[in-house]
């Protein structure tokens, strides 16, 4: 096994964008760091003909929990915030 140097980058410095961010998390979940979890939906619509959508939604099952993943390049402002909250919402109420 060859062992690299690490260095910190950002995903658009290396040319890459959110649609492989996804790829890449739902290749490997644990890559996240939050232990054993599946993802159960990915592009999860939430309104129709007007966008939303839940970017990834995991489960782990020895905490029976659910996990909201939005991912976003950038800064992340209020009104990603408030969507990412609405959207957690509407996954509740449907009940995974």
């Amino acid at each position: 096994m060859e062992i690299i140097d690490s260095f910190d980058t950002t995903i658009r410095a290396i040319g890459k964008d959110e649609a492989w961010l996804q790829r890449w998390i739902i290749e490997k979940p644990s890559r996240l760091g939050l232990g054993d979890i599946q993802i159960i939906n990915h592009e999860l619509r939430h309104y129709k003909n007007r966008g939303g959508k839940l970017d990834l939604l995991a489960y782990r099952a020895d905490l029976d929990t659910y996990y909201e993943i939005e991912l976003m390049l950038g800064e992340c402002d209020s009104d990603h915030g408030f969507r990412t909250l609405d959207y957690w919402a509407r996954v509740k109420i449907k009940k995974y």
